[in-house]
């Protein structure tokens, strides 16, 4: 298994979906329906993450926001130490359930 750089859209994503989708509900779920829900997950991660809550999603991990000091960093194209202020960043931590599935698929991909 090489390292992808492949990115999936948020239109790929929907498609999957409706495709994982059909067959397992009488109801006909489209690729929109299935957009609007990944657009009002994205709100409702995005708003607990600001309320400073964690975001547990079964069987994939959990968000959570933390506050990042001041301090120095360098700029990866001159190498200049530069001053970064305080900020708000997104830590994602996999499920137990998520990795132990990728290194059995990584196994079995060697």
């Amino acid at each position: 298994m090489e390292n992808v750089k492949e990115v999936l859209s948020r239109h790929d994503l929907s498609k999957a979906i409706t495709e994982k989708i059909k067959g397992k509900t009488s109801k006909r779920v489209t690729i929109d329906d299935v957009t609007t829900i990944i657009c009002a997950i994205q709100e409702v991660v995005k708003d607990n993450l600001m309320a400073g809550k964690k975001v547990r999603l079964p069987g994939l991990g959990d968000f959570s926001s933390v506050i990042k000091p001041a301090g120095e960093g360098r700029d990866p194209r001159t190498g200049e130490t530069i001053q970064l202020d305080e900020r708000m960043a997104v830590k994602f931590k996999p499920s137990r359930t998520l990795k132990d599935e990728i290194k059995k698929l990584f196994k079995e991909s060697k």
